[in-house]
């Protein structure tokens, strides 16, 4: 009797084991494909730092790859202790804005989400990177929506 239920409990656990490994995948590949994904055909690419108060409202163009950092070679400098010399890297592939963390000290996040792997992003999401937060917002993109507040500022480097 015991072997039988404990050979039972087994394969439960191997197959919800399985089906959260499916899950992984699926949740995966559904973010590599998500349509909302931001297109760069017809779109200007703008992250907007919503904090810390001193830089609200200052504009960030992306044009292609640009470098998130506290080093003065970073396209987008944040002067914070938080922050990496090199801290994050955004770039266009395919269409796409992507970001991915350039194994910093203390990480980069999507949306409140650690990224850990290069990640999509979307109209709207927002980057923490240190105690700054980004929000991109993109104008002229047919069908696209930011989520983000309009914000006043000068344009950035």
């Amino acid at each position: 009797m015991t072997e039988s239920l404990l050979s039972l409990v087994l394969r439960y656990a191997f197959l919800a084991g399985l089906l959260l490994f499916v899950a992984r995948v699926v949740r995966a590949v559904w973010a590599d494909l998500d349509v909302r994904a931001v297109s760069a055909a017809a779109a200007r690419m703008v992250f907007v730092v919503e904090h810390p108060e001193s830089l609200r409202g200052r504009e960030f163009l992306i044009g292609g790859d640009a470098t998130i950092g506290r080093g003065p070679e970073c396209a987008i400098m944040l002067p914070d202790g938080y922050v990496s010399l090199q801290h994050a890297r955004v770039w266009l592939r395919a269409g796409r804005l992507w970001v991915q963390d350039l194994r910093s000290t203390n990480g980069t996040l999507l949306n409140g989400r650690r990224v850990r792997r290069r990640a999509p992003l979307r109209p709207g999401d927002r980057l923490q990177i240190g105690d700054a937060v980004l929000a991109l917002r993109v104008e002229g993109a047919p069908g696209l929506h930011a989520r983000t507040a309009g914000a006043a500022g000068g344009a950035g480097p």
